[in-house]
């Protein structure tokens, strides 16, 4: 399989393709009809597949496209238009990844060329129409009502949508941009970008773009289809356009329009006879961010919402359109009345026509300005950038001093779609739409790692923040000292120079000393070797390891050995002797040293001695105030995570083709652990766990106890490996529950005579597990490796030896490794169900349900083994502890003062300082609470000023 291509850029010189198209179109050209798709049809990346006419997806039928696949209309207007249409009962599973987004685009398009079509070229084949059985509220005259999609033949059952089942499905699409699109069919009926008719609610749709189509950018007739994370650039016509009693629900919006076009952000219908049937059109959208076609060079409103229909928006940014705001016709004015046309908690700003209540009220619309409890503010949101040029300008996340940066109107209750943030508008801090979209492979958007910094230590001093525009290099070990913070923005690239021994380059995070590594699924921060790419995932060989040191986390947190000290303390494995900053563990089980999510460490585990290397990420002493989740390491040249005592709590752990163990653990640690995935290769070392009590007489407090629920181990081949799942020594213990252990060359648990107590004390226990795939045998003998008999004899404790049923096992690059079990795997019964709050109770054996949580961010898929199918955005994350309203009394001495409050255990406290109000705030002191009243005292002789108290 060809791994890359090189295209050209504006100035004409030759670069790398970009991740975004790199795996994608090597193979035939392959022309496709209706007659094509016959039961359940899969087109795969290394094709491009070309549509000669339109071609359905018909009842029954199932379209299962690849990650990187691409999918061309030919040209043709009325009778002639392409289209790919899933009509009512068919189903498409569209399954595109941050880094191989599906792209659906007009046959001239040369993808590999972003720059061949015109910026605004439309019309130049028909789109994708996706049609189901939810219901509609027009025409009246049949039951249920169905209709006949517009822009396809009347007469044609194929073209035929609506119903009666709110909750149908009709598939998945996730990471799919569809651009070029409108062809025309007849004067002023042209097809949408992506048009939903009578789509129910059981249909995933979330990161889909439409780029300069002919006519919406999506529109929604009927249905109840909620949808997450759209963008519509350039549309000639609407950017979002609804009618026929659409109901669905939409978070995280995105359209930008362009003066040559019409610029209507938003045609809001109800229905097409009396204006006033049931279902009402009355969507719920949060966090849009509407950019108009110019304050000074659009024509246009931002919304026409018409013929009986509602809008409920919330928390939203509508800024830079031509003239005014919210025109609503008489007829929708019921809606307004009955509550069911609402805004709240929105900005208005950049107007033409004026930044004042009377030009936002276009009609009938005065109420949603005038009344203060709505809180829709006419105020500047302070987006980064508005652009419509490829000058990496488009940034429409809210700058650092932006009233968006504010918590909104409340996130309905009991509601699990929508995800609470607390800003207004579509962007945080992540800058969502980067690397998939056309938007962003044009250079609308700012070029992730555009610029290179080499760090040294004393570059991070106090607070630091590292940017998505910047790439980090860093040139020697670099510390987050005690006191200093290091924020890292979701998309950032940090990179570590080639170097062994003393020369060996890592980031490492002192005891009291913090990272906020806040990465996202589209997102993730990247940690790897200088030498590696990122804008190619195939520049680097598959298991390539070692060439840079890693991330190392230390803490206070308590360990149980080396004995000579109180609390215990030791120096870390990799680093000098003798330094301070190395030196970890303490008495401290709730310390934090941050945050690390959606976090992927490639590369890494330099040798500083032999049989001496960096892991990939290593803890030390680190406490469970610490939140640690969505964090992978890839190829490291030791183990992929190790922990050195503490408490620590981490979710969702891949450690995929790293040479020592999968999991490493020792000197007392015993932290919580959930959804945690190995996988090994046979040319590297296959344990995939490494389990060790203390390094002195094996019998030190606190034991290493972790519990684990829900992991998968996969190892190295039951016919190519040379290794056991576990190796348990040294004191330790083991508590594995609901977990599959499977594909390994040899045995299952090696139990050392050290061990042996903590087995018979029942701190080493394995219940609820699925044990198979063994090259020793699938027999409680061949498991049984060294005193673990009773683990597998005890019925109790439900130690199946039974076939897993995952879908699929793969080491290679070909989109194929799916670890969620299959349908009738016995993976998905379970009566075990954690009582602990920290762990979430799930149906399944093993880190997977039915969702690929490791989908979208992780190496491992980027780099074309893991599939991206069952890829999906969590509706929450963990986040440590909730965090309650803090209560201060303050008490006032001859020199000093003392803020005293009630803490909350496990959450962090900072006492904030500055001179004056218009200053920035500065830390002065923190600590993490423990249940009981603390408090900060604070000499008053010095220089004062303003205080507060942060609680996170």
């Amino acid at each position: 399989m060809q791994k890359a291509k090189q295209m050209w850029n504006k100035a004409g010189i030759a670069i790398v393709l970009s991740a975004l198209i790199s795996a994608q179109a090597f193979g035939d050209d392959i022309l496709v009809t209706s007659a094509d798709i016959d039961g359940d049809t899969r087109w795969t990346s290394d094709n491009t597949y070309i549509l000669t006419e339109v071609v359905y997806v018909e009842d029954g039928e199932t379209l299962t496209i690849d990650p990187g696949t691409v999918i061309k209309g030919q040209p043709g207007t009325g009778a002639e238009t392409k289209a790919l249409v899933i009509a009512p009962g068919g189903k498409i599973f569209a399954n595109g990844t941050p880094s191989h987004p599906i792209i659906m685009t007009a046959e001239e398009d040369d993808v590999f060329d972003p720059w061949d079509m015109g910026m605004f070229d439309r019309g130049k084949w028909g789109g994708l129409i996706l049609l189901g059985k939810a219901p509609l509220n027009s025409p009246i005259g049949n039951t249920p009502i169905t209709d006949s999609i517009e822009g396809l033949p009347v007469g044609d059952p194929r073209n035929v949508f609506g119903g009666d089942d709110e909750n149908d499905s009709s598939g998945v699409l996730r990471f799919v941009s569809v651009r070029h699109a409108g062809s025309r069919i007849a004067p002023n009926n042209e097809v949408n970008g992506v048009t939903f008719g009578g789509v129910g609610r059981g249909t995933v749709v979330e990161y889909v773009e439409t780029y300069a189509t002919a006519d919406d950018g999506f529109e929604f007739f009927g249905g109840t289809v909620d949808t997450r994370y759209l963008v519509s650039a350039f549309n000639d016509d609407d950017a979002f356009d609804y009618d026929q009693g659409f109901r669905g629900r939409g978070q995280f919006w995105l359209c930008i329009l362009e003066p040559g076009a019409h610029d209507l952000a938003g045609e809001h219908d109800g229905d097409v006879n009396t204006f006033d049937l049931e279902p009402y059109a009355i969507p719920t959208i949060y966090n849009a961010t509407y950019i108009g076609a110019g304050a000074t060079g659009g024509t246009g409103n931002i919304f026409n919402i018409r013929d009986g229909a509602g809008a409920k928006y919330y928390n939203s940014v509508f800024t830079d359109f031509g003239v005014g705001g919210i025109r609503i016709d008489d007829t929708s004015v019921p809606r307004l009345e009955a509550g069911d046309l609402d805004f709240r908690g929105n900005l208005f700003w950049g107007f033409g026509g004026g930044n004042t209540v009377d030009n936002l009220n276009v009609l009938n619309a005065e109420v949603l300005f005038t009344d203060a409890s709505r809180d829709n503010q006419i105020v500047d949101p302070m987006l980064r950038g508005i652009s419509r040029e490829e000058e990496v300008s488009l940034d429409p996340r809210p700058a650092a001093e932006s009233p968006a940066l504010t918590a909104g109107f409340d996130y309905p209750e009991n509601d699990d779609f929508f995800i609470p943030v607390d800003y207004k508008g579509a962007f945080g801090s992540d800058l969502w739409i980067n690397g998939w979209t056309y938007l962003s492979q044009r250079e609308f958007t700012p070029l992730q790692g555009e610029n290179v910094i080499e760090v040294s230590n004393a570059d991070v001093v106090g607070d630091v923040v590292w940017t998505m525009e910047n790439t980090y290099v860093l040139t020697e070990v670099v510390y987050v000292e005690d006191g200093e913070t290091l924020t890292i923005e979701p998309g950032t690239v940090i990179k570590g120079k080639p170097g062994t021994g003393a020369e060996t380059k890592a980031l490492v995070v002192a005891p009291g000393g913090k990272i906020f590594a806040n990465g996202t699924a589209v997102n993730p921060i990247i940690m790897t070797a200088e030498e590696d790419d990122i804008l190619d995932p195939f520049d680097m060989d598959l298991f390539d390891r070692g060439k840079w040191g890693g991330l190392i986390l230390l803490g206070r947190a308590p360990l149980n050995s080396p004995i000579g000290n109180s609390p215990i303390t030791d120096s870390i494995e990799g680093l000098p002797v003798g330094d301070p900053r190395n030196v970890f563990g303490g008495d401290d089980e709730n310390d934090s040293s941050g945050v690390l999510r959606y976090v992927s460490v490639r590369h890494a585990g330099s040798r500083i001695a032999p049989n001496n290397e960096v892991n990939g990420v290593t803890f030390g002493g680190v406490g469970r105030g610490t939140i640690v989740e969505y964090v992978e390491t890839y190829g490291t040249a030791d183990d992929g995570f190790e922990f050195f005592g503490g408490t620590v709590d981490t979710k969702y752990l891949v450690s995929a083709f790293n040479d020592d163990d999968a999991f490493d653990y020792d000197q007392g640690f015993s932290g919580r652990g959930q959804f945690w995935f190995s996988i090994l290769e046979p040319g590297a070392h296959d344990l995939a766990g490494e389990h060790d009590g203390d390094v002195n007489t094996f019998d030190l407090e606190p034991y290493a106890i972790p519990t684990i629920y829900n992991a998968t181990y996969v190892g190295s081949g039951a016919t190519s490996g040379t290794g056991n799942v576990f190796n348990i020594r040294d004191g330790a213990g083991a508590k594995y529950y609901n977990s599959i252990f499977t594909d390994f060359g040899v045995g299952g648990i090696r139990i050392d005579d050290t061990s042996v107590p903590r087995l018979n004390a029942g701190d080493l226990d394995f219940q609820d597990n699925i044990w198979w795939g063994f090259g020793g045998g699938n027999t409680a003998e061949n498991l049984n490796v060294l005193n673990a008999e009773v683990l597998f004899s005890e019925d109790s404790r439900d130690n199946d030896i039974v076939d897993p049923m995952l879908n699929n096992i793969s080491r290679e690059d070909f989109f194929e490794l799916d670890p969620r079990p299959g349908m009738d795997s016995p993976a998905w019964e379970t009566d075990r169900n954690p009582s602990d709050s920290f762990f979430t109770a799930v149906d399944y054996k093993g880190a997977f349900g039915s969702h690929n949580w490791a989908a979208d961010w992780t190496y491992l898929q980027e780099i074309g083994v893991l599939t991206g199918a069952g890829g999906y955005k969590p509706m929450t994350m963990s986040s440590g502890p909730e965090v309650g309203s803090v209560e201060l009394s303050v008490m006032a001495g001859t020199d000093e003062i003392t803020i005293s409050f009630m803490s909350q255990s496990g959450v962090s406290y900072q006492l904030m300082m500055k001179d004056e109000l218009s200053g920035d705030w500065t830390e002065v002191e923190s600590m993490t609470g423990t249940g009981a009243m603390m408090s900060f005292t604070h000499d008053t002789t010095a220089p004062q000023g303003y205080f507060r108290v942060v609680a996170q």
